[in-house]
């Protein structure tokens, strides 16, 4: 059974092949409903793309960066957020505000018309500027508790370890692995 990640991000991709191996990847086009919740969004996605799926796993994902003085916005609206004002931006609207935030990913996929989706959360701050050449997206104003430095300061393998990527593919990758053994 072949297990496909649906992206057309490539920065996921390597990511998800981190904790996933031996993972394929498929580029297609689905609806996207746009939601602030990041698991209705992926549960849609989920849905759209199980109807490609010639007997193996296609999983989906979708990530969000959830401010407190912005009661949880963008969310999962964050790509938009970043592709119309910019990190720099977000960053300077927080000044005098709470940085507060969490970043949470939930991996979903959908097999006989039953969505299965897992979440991961990291909880942190908004960084007072962007920092860091790795990631992408708001890797680069989001730091994570404990550290003192941005996503994107990190390298790939100890962003893994805190990511809300990393900890929602590890909880996929336990039951696909029950899948994939029966």
């Amino acid at each position: 059974m072949h297990i496909f990640f649906l992206t057309s991000n490539d920065a996921k991709f390597a990511e998800a092949q981190l904790v996933l191996p031996g993972i394929r990847r498929l580029r297609a086009e689905i609806p996207e409903m746009q939601h602030i919740s990041v698991s209705k969004v992926a549960a849609g996605k989920a849905k759209a793309a199980s109807e490609m799926s010639n007997g193996g796993i296609i999983f989906v994902e979708d990530t969000g960066l959830y401010v407190d003085a912005w009661n949880g916005f963008p969310g999962a609206l964050s790509k938009w957020a970043y592709m119309s004002i910019g990190n720099r931006e977000i960053c300077r609207m927080l000044n005098g505000r709470s940085r507060k935030a969490y970043a949470e990913t939930c991996v979903a996929f959908c097999i006989g018309g039953r969505v299965k989706a897992f979440s991961g959360r990291t909880y942190g701050r908004v960084a007072a500027s962007p920092r860091g050449r790795n990631g992408f997206g708001f890797d680069s104003i989001f730091v994570p508790s404990g550290s003192r430095k941005t996503f994107a300061e990190l390298d790939r393998y100890e962003k893994d370890r805190v990511s809300p990527r990393g900890i929602a593919l590890r909880k996929a990758s336990e039951y696909i692995r029950t899948l994939v053994s029966r």
